[in-house]
């Protein structure tokens, strides 16, 4: 009797140590405008998921702890096409993954990391960020025009 209630109480403690150490998945969706979207229109045929169409996908900021593991996806506003995560390269701030440029090489529309590190804070206490270009392609996934934003990623421990 006691030896299973050891069993039980070990595979219980790595159970929750297994999901406690492991971050939450954060889905960072942008919805495209593939009708009106062209080289200099980028920033108004597109939007993050919590902004308001309309609104600079520039400043949009995703807030997440270190060991969270993000999510790229792009969608169409119309539902009719595919639209391809291609890469995630920094641009400015801590470098917060592994990586400076993190490439779609698993042939799905979508792009995965994990944090690896907080963005921290200035001399000054002033928040960092980390910004990056988000480089998305609409329909097939090695052809086609590409479009570039810039928003950032805010994280913390």
């Amino acid at each position: 009797m006691k030896t299973k209630r050891l069993l039980i109480t070990i595979a219980f403690f790595f159970f929750a140590l297994t999901y406690s150490v492991d971050g939450q998945v954060k889905q960072i969706i942008l919805n495209v405008d593939i009708e009106n979207i062209s080289s200099s229109t980028v920033k108004e045929s597109c939007y993050f998921e919590g902004q308001n169409p309309g609104d600079n996908p520039g400043d949009f900021v995703t807030v997440a702890k270190v060991g969270d593991n993000l999510e790229w996806e792009g969608r169409s506003i119309e539902g009719d096409s595919d639209i391809w995560i291609h890469k995630i390269i920094r641009i400015d701030g801590p470098n917060i993954f592994d990586k400076e440029q993190i490439e779609n090489r698993s042939g799905e529309r979508i792009i995965r990391a994990n944090i690896k590190r907080a963005t921290g804070r200035t001399k000054n206490k002033n928040i960092r960020y980390y910004r990056y270009m988000i480089l998305f392609r609409i329909g097939d996934e090695n052809q086609g025009k590409v479009y570039v934003l810039d928003p950032l990623i805010r994280s913390h421990n």
